[in-house]
């Protein structure tokens, strides 16, 4: 893996969905709220509760494997 690519990734779909108020998804899990985003091999969601106060995950996958995450 590529950590430079990897960060690219990273960044760019935070941009594109939490901070650029992203397209939201179907919840993954009863209650959250779900942010995704796609480029090409590479996929990322961000599934979290609350609002103000708020806990969730973030993961990326390439080519439909798991590759980083983060809670």
């Amino acid at each position: 893996m590529d950590i430079s690519e990897l960060t690219r990734v990273i960044v760019a779909a935070k941009w594109a969905t939490y901070v650029g108020d992203g397209r939201k998804a179907e919840p993954s899990r009863v209650g959250s709220h779900d942010l995704t985003w796609q480029d090409d091999d590479w996929s990322y969601r961000d599934s979290y509760f609350g609002g103000t106060d708020f806990l969730g995950q973030e993961a990326v996958w390439f080519r439909g494997d798991p590759v980083w995450a983060v809670n």
